[in-house]
């Protein structure tokens, strides 16, 4: 990949979250930064380049180097400046605006349907609103972040990576419905020598024994916020989609195009993602998309955006509408 464009054509899923003040906004930038690799793997939907299959499944790194080689007359700060492509943006109001102070999410991979999309940036929104709320601690080392960024990256990291990250989310500063999902209202209020440890992406995002993960909190966000029940019927779709991408129900975008292509007749285990399986491949997004309008449309009464919580390239015929409306029921 020989020019700058391989990396800055890449697409991702940006989620701009605003704060109320300079504090507020502080307090996501740190607790979010620990998120960015487990949302990029979580993500992960780029596989291929330039024609050849990857051991990769992100973007990031070539993202990166397209942008550390510059000459000397690019070595102004101008442009340092406008290729510094960090995972965490932090937005000062701009000059004579009434736009505040806003932090940007910049790690995830577009997904190919809108409910994908749509689920993976509600689930970082309402995220930052349980770190506020219950006054959460995600921090851990930057050293520890920039390996979890290594780690994100490998082939199918969603299923199999581990993670480093904070072991006690819940401090002595936290609301007590927050203790309450990890079935007790003691929380920790002395100082331990290492607060973070490896966790897969299933027990961060689903949780385990001895924690709680963040959809059981994000869950009890919800009833603390006392949100509406067409909201909420919404909200749990989308959180069953991420919460099925994390335990390995579902597999990433990256994952499925990588499968594709290598049970592919014209695949020769040589890397090359010729014309024919690049063609077919887009053929498969189309008619999984196709279908998914079909059946949409066939639906009825019956709330449709339930069936989008289980994305292309999936069957969806062997599905009764006793199941679909389990997920959501009237």
């Amino acid at each position: 990949m020989d020019a700058v464009g391989f990396g800055f054509s890449c697409c991702c899923l940006q989620t701009t979250v605003q704060a109320s003040n300079i504090q507020e906004a502080f307090i996501m930038y740190d607790n979010l930064a620990p998120l960015c690799p487990i949302m990029l793997a979580l993500s992960a939907a780029t596989p291929i380049f330039r024609g050849y299959l990857s051991d990769s499944d992100c973007r990031w790194n070539v993202l990166s180097q397209s942008a550390d080689d510059r000459t000397e007359e690019e070595r102004g700060i101008k442009n340092i400046q406008s290729t510094n492509w960090q995972f965490l943006r932090f937005k000062p109001p701009p000059p004579n605006s009434n736009i505040g102070w806003r932090v940007e999410f910049r790690p995830m991979e577009v997904q190919l349907s809108d409910f994908e999309n749509a689920a993976y940036v509600v689930f970082i929104v309402l995220v930052t609103r349980v770190i506020l709320t219950f006054k959460l601690n995600f921090l851990i080392p930057i050293s520890k972040i920039e390996k979890n960024m290594v780690t994100a990256q490998k082939n199918d990291a969603a299923r199999n990576g581990m993670f480093y990250f904070h072991k006690d989310v819940i401090t002595a500063n936290s609301l007590p419905e927050a203790a309450e999902c990890v079935g007790c209202r003691e929380v920790i209020k002395q100082q331990i020598d290492e607060e973070y440890t490896l966790m897969s992406i299933n027990e961060i995002i689903n949780g385990k024994d001895d924690f709680p993960g963040l959809i059981p909190l994000v869950n009890k966000y919800l009833e603390y916020s006392e949100c509406d029940v067409d909201t909420r019927c919404t909200v749990l779709q989308y959180l069953q989609l991420i919460s099925n991408r994390a335990s390995g129900k579902l597999m990433t975008m990256a994952q499925w195009t990588r499968k594709f292509v290598l049970t592919h007749a014209d695949y020769k285990q040589d890397s090359v993602v010729n014309e024919n399986i690049t063609y077919d491949l887009l053929v498969e997004w189309y008619l999984s998309l196709s279908w998914d309008l079909k059946v949409f449309l066939s639906l009825g009464d019956l709330d449709r955006s339930i069936f989008l919580s289980f994305p292309w390239p999936y069957s969806y015929t062997h599905w009764s509408s006793s199941v679909l409306e389990s997920f959501c029921p009237s």
